[in-house]
């Protein structure tokens, strides 16, 4: 179950670089979330915290980057 969770996440979290590289934001941060809150205790979830907060910053959005 916990690997499965952790190859979920990696290939939901790839689908939401991929948004956040086409400067795709919007779409990139509900992805993001969606990630976190599905599998938030994985590797993934992990970084897809800190990309999101991340693309607060880049949305001019600091006090949410730092809620992450």
């Amino acid at each position: 179950q916990n690997e499965r969770n952790e190859v979920t996440a990696s290939q939901q979290l790839v689908a939401a670089q991929r948004a956040v590289g086409s400067g795709n934001l919007p779409v990139a941060a509900t992805e993001l979330q969606r990630v976190i809150n599905s599998y938030g205790s994985t590797r993934a979830g992990t970084d897809a915290r800190i990309l999101l907060a991340q693309v607060h910053l880049q949305q001019g959005k600091p006090d949410s980057a730092l809620r992450q």
